[in-house]
């Protein structure tokens, strides 16, 4: 990259980067949480309440949304325990990582020319569906650590999502054939959940509230859950997996890449956000390391280019810490598996023992 190419982030942290994003960029609502939204990852995972479960409780609220979670709080609730976000401290900062993340890359390809206002010509439409389906996409994780199986009114409310017979697949697989991961997948229970949860939530909304509730916004629950729907499936790789993935209907996961995909990127932009986002790696670290979240942000350097007549769409993303070793970062993010089935090229650069290069 040439000197001219760096414009927005010139070898510079994410931590560094993230603070300069401006309010009307990540802001759907204008009021109820946080002015600075860097002081977010202030905390460590072992804080009692962390800032960013705080700011996401009051950016939910402040949407009407927090009924989403109503059937996990239920839950929870039979075993004697009361909870306002039954996600992790981790997974809150981890998440909110991931919704900046997506902003920095689309800043980027909107100057190159690579995609549209995310949805349509509206920027807050699709900062509106990407808030959705960043805040929300780990949701899923109360089913698939405790294995306990979506209540079948919620999966047969989602029978309108374009991917619902593969969702439906991919989660029996999950749940009775696979071996080598958990019995349910988050990703899955997480979309179908959020698609049904926020319909509902539709349905028997209060006229008099300042929310918009017209029908278009239908379109937007429904494009976020399909990209958290897609977010964790796993590409079979051996001849004998490929033909058990054709008998249960998984045909669309054989010699398939998620592509990026200008006129709708979320689906490929979570799963590349929520892939390279390091909170999240270094959480697999901690045991030795007791960094904030601050921190681990600051220790990782990204350089994009955004010069806009380069129509490639590249970055180099420079790790230091936790990760004692190529290898180590290579086994983590798994980037062996990454370019199976993400529409990705990944390279190590050789100008850093590790830093790897991203291009699509």
């Amino acid at each position: 990259m040439d000197r001219e190419c760096i414009r927005y982030y010139g070898n510079k942290s994410l931590y560094s980067i993230f603070k300069s994003i401006k309010d009307n960029e990540w802001k759907y609502y204008r009021s109820a949480y946080v002015d600075d939204i860097i002081t977010c990852f202030d905390d460590t995972t072992n804080c009692d309440n962390s800032n960013s479960k705080k700011m996401i409780i009051e950016y939910i609220n402040a949407g009407g949304k927090v009924g989403v979670f109503n059937p996990i709080i239920d839950d929870i609730k039979k075993i004697g325990i009361d909870y306002k976000l039954p996600i992790s401290n981790m997974r809150c900062a981890h998440s909110l990582s991931v919704f900046l993340l997506g902003i920095v890359i689309y800043k980027v390809l909107k100057r190159k020319k690579r995609i549209l206002n995310w949805y349509g010509d509206n920027y807050n439409s699709g900062l509106y569906v990407w808030y959705l389906t960043c805040l929300f996409h780990d949701i899923g994780y109360y089913y698939e650590n405790n294995e306990i199986e979506l209540d079948k009114s919620i999966i047969n409310g989602c029978k309108h999502l374009n991917n619902y017979d593969l969702g439906l697949n991919y989660y029996n697989y999950r749940k009775n054939v696979a071996s080598d991961y958990n019995g349910i997948d988050h990703g899955v229970c997480g979309g179908f959940l959020l698609f049904n949860e926020l319909n509902n939530i539709f349905h028997n909304h209060n006229d008099n509230e300042e929310l918009c509730y017209d029908d278009d916004v239908k379109k937007l629950y429904k494009i976020a859950a399909e990209a958290i729907v897609r977010h964790n499936m796993y590409v079979p790789n051996t001849d004998s997996q490929k033909n058990q993935y054709r008998e249960l209907g998984l045909n669309d996961l054989i010699d398939s890449k998620i592509q990026y995909n200008m006129n709708n990127p979320f689906a490929f932009l979570l799963c590349l956000c929520d892939t390279l986002e390091p909170i999240k790696k270094a959480s697999f670290f901690n045991l030795k390391y007791n960094y904030s979240f601050a921190e681990v942000l600051k220790k990782v350097k990204i350089c994009m280019c955004d010069y806009p007549h380069c129509l490639d769409t590249n970055f180099c993303i420079k790790y230091s810490v936790p990760f004692q070793s190529i290898g180590d970062l290579y086994n983590s993010i798994g980037v062996d598996e990454l370019e199976k089935w993400l529409g990705v090229k990944v390279s190590h650069n050789t100008d850093c023992d590790l830093s790897l290069k991203i291009s699509f």
